[in-house]
């Protein structure tokens, strides 16, 4: 099977953050892809053992129920092994401050993207996901509000 040909967005990406960035899939281990990745807080990991890989996981709950701290302990989580994470942001709510302070996520393997509104953010997800690679997409849809309009596929 040929090996695909990097799009543009992939160039950018390997550009800012170095070649490993983005992999593919055949080029990692079989206990990578399915190692689950940790939460890095304790009762969580005793719990559930982390978060499977190459799966949506949804949180859900109520303002200050945690899962704004449970997701920046998760990224840092992702940067400690290496992988990239992409924050997506459409109602603006990330906390680079707490996310760093308290949290641990480095600047360096996070790329922060705000989209203008919930449509976006989910066709960006849409194209994010279906790229063959290793790392962790983040969808805070927080207090978004959905367009009225379309998204071009």
């Amino acid at each position: 099977m040929p090996t695909p040909q990097p799009n543009s967005f992939e160039i950018d990406i390997r550009r800012k953050f170095g070649h490993n960035a983005i992999q593919t899939l055949a080029s990692l281990s079989k206990q990578a892809i399915t190692t689950p990745l940790a939460f890095g807080l304790m009762p969580l990991d005793a719990a559930f053992a982390g978060i499977p890989r190459q799966a949506l996981t949804l949180f859900r709950g109520t303002l200050t129920a945690g899962m704004t701290t449970t997701t920046y302990c998760l990224m840092s989580q992702a940067q400690c092994q290496d992988e990239v994470v992409v924050y997506l942001d459409p109602s603006s709510s990330y906390d680079g401050q707490y996310a760093s302070a308290s949290c641990g996520v480095g600047k360096e393997k996070l790329l922060h993207i705000e989209p203008k509104n919930a449509t976006v953010a989910l066709a960006m997800t849409r194209d994010l996901i279906s790229i063959p690679s290793r790392g962790l997409i983040v969808l805070d849809m927080g207090l978004a509000e959905p367009d009225n309009g379309s998204v071009a596929n």
